[in-house]
């Protein structure tokens, strides 16, 4: 018969394996709860930026010219890169991108401008005669997109976890103001 001393020792190495094998469930199970919190944290952050870089976007165009300069000159604004040049993204979130700032400029009953007016005086001239209202500048819309194309396709959350997530789309629609005037 074994004695106690050698059952007491056994008794330790199992105990000694079980605490090691308890450790390593919770470990791991803290390690994928804590990684989910944080890339639902990453999204979070995903989804409140898109929204303030549509509503800086919103906000810079209606005050500032509509040249293609003017706008490459707001969408760099809004994805917080200001006096950069060419394509810029959004620290912390490289799936927001200048280029993919999209503004529309809208007339009276919200459809898009048919032509655009010369410079701001023209907008203000096209807005006080009623043959030209088609061409009148009264809102700006800025929103996120993935593309420039129609329509707009919100821009995607890349997960650690290989999913990809896409983030509710974005729209702010503004009275436009000066215009660059």
């Amino acid at each position: 018969m074994p004695s106690t001393e050698h059952q007491t020792r056994r008794t330790n190495k199992l105990q000694r394996g079980a605490a090691a094998l308890e450790f390593a469930l919770v470990v791991g199970a803290f390690s994928a709860l804590l990684t989910g919190v944080t890339e639902m944290g990453r999204y979070l952050y995903m989804w409140n930026t898109v929204q303030e870089v549509t509503r800086r976007a919103a906000r810079f165009a209606v005050v500032q010219g509509f040249s293609a300069g003017d706008v490459d000159a707001v969408q760099r604004y809004a994805v917080f890169h200001a006096g950069e040049g060419g394509k810029v993204t959004v620290p912390g979130a490289p799936q927001v991108a200048s280029s993919q700032v999209r503004l529309r400029y809208l007339d009276a009953n919200m459809n898009e401008v048919e032509s655009m007016p010369a410079d701001p005086d023209d907008n203000l001239a096209a807005c006080l005669d009623a043959s030209r209202q088609t061409t009148c500048i009264r809102y700006v819309e800025a929103s996120v997109c993935r593309t420039q194309a129609s329509p707009c396709v919100p821009v995607e959350f890349d997960s650690i976890f290989g999913v990809a997530l896409r983030i509710p789309p974005s729209s702010v629609v503004m009275a436009a103001e000066s215009l660059g005037r």
